[in-house]
């Protein structure tokens, strides 16, 4: 369980390289706690970096939502999960048991479709990658549906009884999609022309914030912007 202070930048990063964040794969025991662990210690480094936070810091873990920041008197609430296909994330946990060297077809996987087990294991008996399309432009397209299709997830169980709501409230997502060539800039371009309308909704999340492969894409009411994450570790 993570729980920390800080009184200021300086000792908020010692104390963040100090922890370890590390993931195990998916057949080996890794749990919601690692992922959400590895997520929220990036994002605060993240932040810190950009000189985002005021100090005294405390994070304190829970639930709806994950984790309670207090930063200089104000309250955030923070929502962590995982964008990716169930059925990829499946499709990794039986080839991790039958052949950890097997290559899956990523493109074949997409988000919010269903395939039978028969169908899985079909994917990942062939080695033979089909899909060659699903590249750029396509491919941060799909990003943003699901982008789009999570955060509307997300944001009918913010809106149900029991989810406590903070002065700021933020939806951070670990970006695990099938995506070979996403081209991050478009995929926030993308993003954020499919979220404009969810900025006039009015119970919702405050931020947007996606942790994809080494950038962090920030979307809010006031615009969007990408940010390289800070890898402490």
């Amino acid at each position: 369980m993570v729980n920390l202070s800080a009184s200021g930048a300086a000792e908020l990063n010692l104390k963040l390289a100090e922890i370890d964040i590390t993931v195990p794969p998916r057949h080996e025991g890794r749990t919601t706690e690692d992922r959400e662990r590895w997520s929220i210690l990036r994002f605060l480094a993240t932040l810190n970096q950009q000189e985002r936070i005021d100090f005294p810091l405390s994070l304190t873990k829970r639930e709806r939502p994950d984790f309670h920041i207090r930063i200089a008197g104000r309250d955030w609430g923070v929502e962590i999960t995982e964008a990716i296909p169930t059925d990829y994330a499946k499709a990794l946990a039986i080839a991790a048991n039958l052949d950890p060297d097997v290559v899956i077809d990523r493109s074949l996987f997409k988000f919010g479709e269903k395939k039978s087990i028969e169908e899985i294991l079909e994917i990942i008996e062939s080695s033979k990658l089909t899909d060659c399309s699903w590249v750029s432009e396509h491919a941060a397209q799909d990003f943003a549906s699901a982008i789009q299709t999570i955060v509307s997830n997300k944001t009918e169980k913010f809106r149900k009884a029991g989810f406590e709501k903070f002065q700021t409230n933020i939806l951070l997502i670990y970006e695990n999609m099938p995506v070979p060539k996403l081209e991050r800039r478009s995929a926030l371009t993308f993003t954020t022309d499919i979220l404009e309308p969810y900025w006039q909704e009015e119970e919702r999340f405050d931020y947007v914030y996606i942790e994809s492969g080494e950038a962090m894409l920030c979307l809010h009411q006031g615009g969007h912007e990408l940010i390289r994450i800070n890898n402490l570790w």
